[in-house]
């Protein structure tokens, strides 16, 4: 099971003004959503006028993760102000990520879920149906092939005398256009950041904390996709298999060792 975030506290035990402060932050997030989706529809009432409407894309999604870590967490450079007047400079913090993430596991800078999730919406009316939700796992690197596939391009293969690295992802313009409702992706996907690791191939997912001694723990995300059981020491061979094809693409990727970078104090 999860471990409970130590930073997260009670909100009937907070005081009065500490209820007042954290109401403010939340009202703070909503306000810049409602900006955000207010830009949104300017956008597109643009493309309405120009015409365009009919024959562009439109992807939305976040950045990775909610913003947690300790409530008192501050950037004290840019904050001169109380939360939401000019000149504040306040990040969500665990108090309201752990809400907006739920059921999702953990916050940003780790590879669980609720650190590497994020939302994926596309608007095209000329090929992808409204309403639908396709499952599966997408990521960052399929949206350069999708649009180079929705717009008829070719990527490079050249750029002068230079050779140019095929793109790593898919397009996924045939789930988008299609009844199908299932990615097909038949490679693992991988991730690092800070000497935190994460490999998804199929419903396995293999995460390990820098923190941890980067110990292994396995999840089935069909079944389990809050992360709260552990199914490493049940599964050892699927462990070693994740963890071997994590060490290839690191190689191949020339992933730096963030260990040795730590004892050298190479990376503060």
């Amino acid at each position: 099971m999860q471990k409970k975030d130590s930073t997260v506290q009670n909100w009937d035990k907070l005081t009065y003004d500490e209820q007042q402060y954290w109401q403010r932050r939340q009202q703070v997030f909503a306000g810049m959503i409602d900006r955000m989706d207010q830009s949104i529809g300017r956008i597109r009432k643009t493309l309405k006028e120009l015409k365009k409407d009919k024959n562009t894309l439109i992807i939305f999604l976040s950045d990775n993760g909610a913003q947690g870590g300790d409530r008192t967490r501050v950037y004290t450079a840019r904050n001169t102000e109380t939360v939401g007047l000019p000149g504040s400079y306040d990040v969500q913090n665990s108090n309201w990520s752990q809400t907006g993430n739920s059921p999702l596991r953990s916050y940003k800078d780790n590879p669980y879920e609720g650190g590497i999730g994020a939302p994926f919406i596309v608007w095209y009316p000329k090929e992808v149906r409204a309403n639908v939700i396709k499952k599966g796992v997408g990521h960052l690197i399929d949206i350069a092939p999708t649009l180079y596939d929705f717009a008829g391009a070719t990527y490079p293969e050249h750029v002068g005398d230079t050779a140019i690295n095929t793109l790593p992802g898919l397009s996924l313009r045939p789930l988008l256009r299609s009844d199908s409702n299932q990615v097909d992706r038949h490679v693992p996907l991988f991730w690092e950041r800070a000497g935190n690791r994460a490999v998804r191939y199929g419903k396995w997912k293999l995460v390990s904390l820098f923190k941890d001694g980067n110990k292994p723990e396995l999840y089935n995300i069909d079944e389990d996709r809050g992360e709260n059981n552990n199914l490493a020491s049940r599964y050892p061979a699927i462990v070693k298999d994740l963890e071997a094809r994590y060490k290839a693409w690191a190689e191949e990727n020339s992933v730096v060792d963030y260990k040795r970078l730590k004892t050298t104090n190479q990376f503060r």
